[in-house]
């Protein structure tokens, strides 16, 4: 028997069906609410989406896969593509477009950070610079951006974003009123449509406590009629537990249904741990990620965007220096875990035992598992039926299960029937 570790051994029952359930399996409270995964379905490679920020210097493209970018500090805003009335500088939208096409990516182009010369108010403090935050001081400069930057790309990006994180006055991103916005994504709507009738366009992302209100008014605006995607940021609060995610998407989508937006899809443009100093641990970094990417999945969230790959302060997971970090190579096998997989519930806590089940056409069946544990280190071990042989952890490793059983902690494995990938 192994010293200071607590056996546990979970009751498994095997359905007729052939699917895996723990027996007196108990939901998470949330996932009791009519708002998590509508009609279970495959995961797309298009949920995994990324922030990259040094592409034209120094950060060659990802060794990870990722399906979308995210243009938002990349270099292509409102204020750097159109510096001057009448002036725009496309060189680095360009250069954006012809990455993401030769690599197979989709892009989201964020609006907003509006020129100081087009400014309602030119010297309101920003963290990109005077003025940015505020809507136009004449509405025709937004139409007018809108329209070259809609001509210019030609269809080449489909997926537009109105404004980011405005909820807060304290952010600075935003500084003016929700009704102005609500008129912006209107216009922005209309406008992109009509030269562009394929593109989507997302509603504005707010975060953080205010964003769940800052939402709800943007919705009583009217705004939600002009936006085909509703779409938040997913950061928690410095030193939340990852599961927390659960709790915020939840209310997002309240929100969303007390307006009659229910039935649009839900992303996550944005979010991670946040800065590296409030989680400085790799190993809790890796746990931090593969379960953002799982229960933002399994609260029916279509698409989320890890913020970011090459950002020295903020999730970081890639550096000039060392390469890969240990929660990039999370990513990367939590996507082999769940690309062109189906989720066939959500994830579940029982007796403080995150499950999420999973399966592929070819009758593979899989779960995922940790515990509530702080740390990496197993604190538990879980006996699973005979015909589960292996198990892979988030470093990559496939182990056979020995007869003490599969050894669980904060960090997720992925049991499994059979080799899937």
């Amino acid at each position: 028997m192994r010293s200071l570790i607590v056996r546990t051994i979970l009751l498994w029952t095997l359905l007729l069906s052939g699917s895996v359930i723990f027996a007196v399996s108990r939901p998470h409270p949330f996932s009791a609410r009519p708002m998590l995964i509508p009609t279970p379905k495959a995961i797309p490679g298009s949920y995994f989406g990324m922030t990259v920020h040094n592409y034209s210097t120094t950060t060659p493209w990802p060794t990870i896969p990722i399906a979308s970018l995210r243009t938002w500090d990349t270099a292509v805003t409102w204020a750097e593509i159109n510096p001057a009335p009448n002036t725009y500088i496309w060189s680095n939208l360009d250069a954006l477009i012809d990455l993401a096409q030769r690599h197979g990516v989709d892009l989201v182009f964020t609006l907003g950070r509006t020129p100081r010369w087009a400014s309602a108010s030119p010297d309101a403090k920003s963290p990109y610079g005077p003025g940015q935050c505020a809507p136009p001081a004449n509405i025709q400069y937004w139409d007018e951006f809108l329209r070259a930057v809609t001509i210019h790309v030609g269809g080449k990006i489909r997926f537009w974003e109105t404004w980011n994180e405005p909820q807060s006055p304290d952010s600075k991103f935003y500084c003016g009123d929700v009704s102005s916005l609500v008129e912006l994504q209107r216009r922005a709507y209309e406008t992109i449509k009509t030269i562009d009738p394929g593109a989507m366009v997302l509603t504005p992302s707010p975060v953080g406590g205010y964003g769940p209100a800052w939402m709800a008014r943007f919705l009583a605006g009217g705004g939600g009629k002009y936006a085909d995607i509703m779409n938040f940021h997913g950061y928690l609060a410095p030193g939340a537990d990852a599961e927390s995610i659960i709790a915020t998407i939840t209310k997002f989508k309240e929100i969303f249904a007390e307006h009659g937006q229910e039935t649009k899809p839900v992303w996550d443009t944005e979010a991670g741990w946040g800065e590296n100093s409030w989680l400085l641990d790799p190993d809790l970094q890796a746990a931090f990620l593969a379960k953002f990417y799982l229960l933002h999945w399994s609260t029916g969230v279509e698409r989320f965007y890890w913020y970011a790959y090459d950002n020295n302060k903020w999730g970081t997971l890639w550096d000039p220096e060392n390469g890969l970090h240990q929660a990039g190579i999370a990513y990367r096998e939590v996507h082999k875990w769940l690309e062109d997989a189906t989720m066939t519930a959500p994830c579940v806590l029982d007796r403080a035992v995150w499950t999420c089940k999973l399966t592929r056409k070819n009758g593979y069946r899989a779960v995922v598992l940790w515990n509530s544990a702080k740390d990496s280190a197993p604190t538990s071990y879980i006996s699973v039926p005979d015909e589960f042989r292996q198990y892979r952890d988030l470093d990559g490793n496939l182990r056979t299960i020995a007869a003490d059983g599969v050894p669980i902690s904060g960090k997720p494995v992925l049991v499994e029937t059979m080799t899937a990938f």
